[in-house]
């Protein structure tokens, strides 16, 4: 069964001191329900609204199929990016189409915002974008949140996650985070070098896959990720605390008000893992995988996409790695929708790494 979303007349907004065109649709976004989707796992929405559009995304090879977007809060907008394109195109509510230029970012971050959540935005782009414009595009539609999350969709239909950090407003984050960075740099020569250390790009899965599961054992490496082992007792007296916390708020409206509801909500997630699973242990503290890239200008999209995928692979193998042990079956097995309860349990201790950072300034790298 496929949806069709209505044709919008043409509109004149005045924006940034200047008006712009969001131009008559003669396209139909095509939405395809999620039984739909499973029936037919070839029929991507995303993928197909693009060719519309002549855009080609970038290749991925290890991402998330569609219907895993129902795993995923609601999406804000999404986004297809054509670097030709003239007008501004919207295809209904949140669907719009165009050229990654800081006017369009401004329009669109204006009618999607929502300032009660962290946005959250699917990409299409066009492989032949460069890297500049694909992350100066992310930037500009970062700058009014401290944080926003992207789904980076791909030519065969599937989608990685990104978050990207207005590093002007971090500073105002409450409460503070204690966060591990795990830094990747990458030259104009295409060299790497990770955590300090000369490495290739095909070891960056292995690298990643380490630095996952070493403390998993307890081993208390000191470049790897460290875990925290949550219990129901723990828990429910946490729940509790920040409830209590939660009510004497003097300002409903305030960012510390929105944090003490997430983690409230966090903590009942955490609760329902255990009561299904026995144990649970998460990340502590927050981990961060950083991609920085030179010759931003002239390299194409690909080269992040590629870093992306090997990246992806190691968190693969670290959650087969705990699949094996916790469940004695695959990963992948579980990777289909009527497991979902199981994937997030697996998600929620080996995360997409958490954010990756996007650097639009050259990394100092030039001495190498």
């Amino acid at each position: 069964m496929i949806l069709t979303k209505e044709f919008y007349c043409a509109m004149r907004f005045d924006f940034c001191n200047g008006m712009i065109m969001i131009a008559k649709s003669t396209r139909v976004l095509m939405i395809v329900l999620i039984t739909y989707a499973r029936a037919h796992g070839s029929m991507n929405p995303y993928v197909q609204t693009a060719k519309e559009f002549n855009i080609h995304p970038p290749s991925l090879t290890y991402g998330y199929p569609v219907w895993n977007t129902l795993n995923l809060k609601p999406a804000n907008g999404i986004i297809f990016l054509q670097s030709e394109m003239t007008l501004l195109e919207k295809i209904n509510d949140n669907t719009y189409a165009g050229k990654p230029s800081q006017e369009n970012a401004e329009i669109i971050y204006h009618f999607t915002q929502n300032e009660n959540a962290q946005p959250l935005y699917h990409i299409v782009p066009d492989s032949n974008l460069t890297l500049s414009q694909l992350f100066q595009f992310m930037e500009w539609m970062t700058t009014l949140y401290r944080k926003v999350d992207f789904c980076l969709w791909s030519n065969e239909g599937k989608f990685t996650l990104v978050r990207a950090e207005d590093r002007y407003h971090t500073f105002y984050e409450w409460p503070p985070q204690k966060i591990q960075a795990v830094t990747i740099l990458n030259n104009c020569s295409d060299e790497f070098m990770i955590e300090g250390e000369y490495s290739n790009f095909y070891k960056i899965k292995q690298i990643i896959y380490e630095i996952y599961t070493t403390n998993f054992l307890q081993e208390k490496n000191a470049k790897c990720f460290f875990w925290t082992s949550l219990n129901k007792n723990n828990l429910e007296s946490l729940l509790k605390e920040m409830n209590e916390s939660f009510q004497k708020c003097l300002d409903p409206d305030s960012s510390v008000t929105d944090c003490f509801t997430e983690k409230i909500e966090r903590c009942e997630k955490y609760l329902s893992f255990i009561e299904k699973h026995k144990e649970l242990s998460i990340l502590s503290p927050t981990p961060v995988i950083q991609i920085k890239l030179q010759c931003l200008f002239y390299r194409k999209i690909q080269t992040y996409y590629n870093i992306l995928n090997e990246v992806n692979k190691g968190v693969y193998k670290s959650r087969d790695w705990y699949s094996q042990q916790k469940f004695e079956r695959p990963y992948l097995s579980f990777l289909k929708p009527r497991w979902s309860n199981y994937l997030n349990y697996i998600h929620e201790q080996f995360p997409d790494v958490v954010c990756y950072h996007y650097y639009s300034e050259t990394p100092d790298m030039l001495g190498w």
